[in-house]
């Protein structure tokens, strides 16, 4: 008997485990180039998954993700957090100039 408690492929669910076309994998740009020449948006890229088997459900085996094109999957949350306070403080000092909409004190 399978065991239920992981959700099944095919299930609908949105649970981690699932990858859907049009999902993002980073990728560094020198590791997708083609004769040289790096790609642009919208280019069709090929690109070789390599990662350990985490877990097997029936005939699925579930693999977590360790390198593309054999280097390691580049580490973008450090990026976005800087992206997101640089948004922030913008936000932050927009606010503190002028009146609130609407001509209204505070």
């Amino acid at each position: 008997m399978p065991d239920t408690s992981l959700q099944q492929p095919g299930d609908g669910g949105t649970g981690d485990d699932n990858i859907d076309s049009g999902d993002l994998l980073p990728c560094s740009l020198d590791s997708l180039m083609a004769d040289g020449i790096r790609p642009n948006k919208g280019d069709h890229v090929e690109v070789k998954v390599g990662g350990t088997v985490d877990h097997i459900v029936n005939d699925t085996a579930y693999v977590a993700v360790e390198t593309a094109n054999g280097e390691p999957i580049p580490d973008v949350t450090e990026d976005d957090e800087v992206e997101q306070r640089s948004l922030a403080e913008k936000s932050r000092a927009l606010d503190q100039q002028g009146s609130p909409v609407g001509g209204l004190g505070y």
